[in-house]
């Protein structure tokens, strides 16, 4: 299966890396050949990451997010896998066409549904 990432995984690989490597570029390389493998991963196995949807439900508890994110139709094929070793960092990808679209790497930490609501009006 083909990978492909769109502009902001590719910046948000770049992020990572980059942060990381301020305090230790060997854990910054690893962190990017991890998130290599995990991509090849997924790419030989798209079903085993969970719907986006159901990590933001578990997350917010809140059913009014929960219906704005019901409401974007792209959500509804957008799953998640972490990064092998770095369970922190969250692989969202999409499977079209026998392709694999990493849409963004992120930090679990970070406002996910925020970013979602955010970005998923622009994604073809």
């Amino acid at each position: 299966m083909k990978i492909l990432f769109t502009d902001e995984a590719k910046k948000d690989i770049v992020d990572i890396v980059q942060y990381v490597a301020r305090n230790n570029s060997e854990v910054a390389n690893n962190i990017f050949d991890k998130i290599w493998y995990t991509c090849n991963l997924i790419a030989n196995m798209p079903e085993m990451g969970t719907a986006v949807s159901s990590l933001i439900e578990c997350e917010k508890g809140d059913e009014q997010i929960q219906e704005i994110i019901n409401a974007i139709p792209l959500l509804d094929n957008v799953r998640r896998f972490p990064v092998s070793g770095f369970s922190r960092l969250i692989i969202f990808y999409k499977i079209e066409s026998k392709k694999l679209k990493i849409i963004r790497i992120l930090h679990g930490s970070r406002d996910i549904p925020a970013i979602f609501m955010t970005m998923f009006t622009d994604i073809d």
